[in-house]
């Protein structure tokens, strides 16, 4: 069964489809708390790590600034704004 991320899940999803598209890096925690209005940064990284389990975003260990999208979450990303 595919999990659809609910509405908080899709903001940090989207965000970090935004900040890659533009900057062809990963957005910090604290960039991606401060777009989508959560008030801690420990609520933006249980969504990541909720994303990353769900297919949506993947990094690369021990490095910084590598949270990306997967082609899945870009996928879901434009299939929604398109609605």
């Amino acid at each position: 069964m595919v999990a659809i991320p609910h509405d908080m899940q899709f903001n940090v999803l989207e965000a970090v489809v935004a900040h890659w598209g533009g900057a062809r890096f990963g957005p910090t925690v604290e960039e991606i708390r401060e777009t989508v209005g959560l008030s801690h940064r420990s609520s933006v990284q249980w969504h990541i790590n909720t994303l990353i389990e769900d297919g949506y975003l993947e990094r690369i260990p021990k490095k910084h600034r590598t949270l990306r999208p997967t082609k899945r979450g870009e996928a879901l990303v434009k299939l929604l704004e398109s609605r």
